[in-house]
């Protein structure tokens, strides 16, 4: 954290009007960062301060959104947080239909992908361990899709192990397409 506080408290002598863009926007970053690091050290009163800063920050900005949103269902997940308050107010941003649809930003589409596997993953095993069945499902197939697609073999394994130990909370559409997925990828 220390780290981050250096470009947080960054200053110029004589700046000029590109420098004190540049200092600002590290500023910005700093604050959100801090916040992100102490909610990842397990302190959850700073989750709504990171949140609001990552919105006014990043408005209009679905990717950085996402990505601020998956480290808080990752710190839930490690810290047994309950999130739903935050995953009902970005509901819109997290629809599954990001898969595949990709607009111009930050990442490569690779890295891209591949947090979007990730994300859909800790959202499944989240809403999973809050009886959460299907739209813990739902996601869980969402991240095995996209796994398969930009062949991520590690997170697919992963998807197959966590889908067998709630397979029993699965629905008759769910058991469908989680065997159309391994059928149609010679995984079956």
């Amino acid at each position: 954290m220390e780290c981050t506080r250096t470009y947080y408290e960054l200053t110029l002598i004589e700046p000029n009007e590109e420098d004190i863009l540049f200092i600002e926007k590290f500023r910005k970053w700093g604050e959100i960062n801090i916040y992100l690091y102490r909610l990842m050290m397990g302190q959850n009163e700073v989750l709504e301060d990171y949140i609001e800063h990552v919105e006014n920050e990043y408005e209009g900005e679905d990717e950085e959104i996402l990505v601020a949103i998956f480290n808080i269902v990752q710190t839930a997940n490690r810290f047994k947080y309950d999130v739903n308050f935050i995953l009902e107010r970005f509901k819109d941003k997290i629809n599954l239909s990001h898969i595949g649809s990709r607009h111009e930003g930050e990442y490569s589409e690779q890295n891209w992908n591949t947090r979007l596997v990730n994300f859909f993953y800790e959202l499944a095993v989240y809403y999973l361990s809050r009886s959460s069945y299907e739209s813990g499902m739902k996601a869980l197939i969402s991240s095995m899709e996209l796994s398969i697609n930009i062949s991520n073999d590690p997170y697919l394994i992963k998807c197959v192990n966590l889908y067998g130990e709630y397979r029993r909370f699965a629905n008759e559409e769910i058991n469908v397409k989680y065997q159309q997925i391994l059928q149609s990828n010679n995984i079956a």
